[in-house]
């Protein structure tokens, strides 16, 4: 395709294009978010398709923010955040298979939350205990448990802040 992604009515067209990403494994797809909304977009068909609103689980006064999706293009996660503040409130996870939310509210200084390629495991990062650098929460998407990885004075264990999880940012 040659030429605007958008036509120039569709609001999208004007915007940054922040936080876009192409599919891992589908060439012609590239994930556009919008307010609430997750979309997928064929640049060669320009067809959109609604992938998850998050405001029918959080409200219509939330968005999503720095979002993820595995290379099945089947989980996503981002970063759920007030429409009226800005402020970060924690990191959301969709399943599309069982089309289910999961939340985790931040505990700490938020910063934000990635996936690995497979949709399997959740890093959300934050401060957590105001030593050093971010702490990290690892999450079995599957089954839930979480730990902890902080610095604990020892900061090579934190993981990085650009850690690429799925080669996307």
């Amino acid at each position: 395709m040659v030429g605007p992604l958008f036509d120039a009515s569709n609001p999208l067209s004007w915007a940054t294009g922040e936080g876009w990403y192409w599919s891992a494994t589908r060439p012609t797809i590239l994930y556009v978010t919008s307010g609430s909304s997750l979309y997928r977009y064929d640049v060669s068909t320009r067809q959109m398709d609604l992938v998850a609103d998050a405001s029918t689980y959080f409200g219509s006064n939330r968005y999503i923010w720095q979002t993820h999706v595995s290379n099945g293009d089947t989980i996503l996660s981002g970063t759920l955040r007030d429409g009226q503040t800005y402020e970060s409130l924690g990191c959301l996870v969709y399943n599309e298979n069982s089309a289910l939310f999961s939340f985790f509210a931040k505990t700490g200084a938020y910063d934000e939350c990635q996936l690995d390629k497979g949709g399997r495991w959740l890093v959300i990062k934050e401060q957590l205990d105001d030593a050093y650098d971010v702490d990290n929460v690892i999450v079995d998407v599957l089954t839930g448990p979480a730990s902890d990885v902080d610095g604990s004075g020892w900061r090579a264990r934190t993981l990085g802040h650009r850690l690429r999880l799925h080669g996307r940012q």
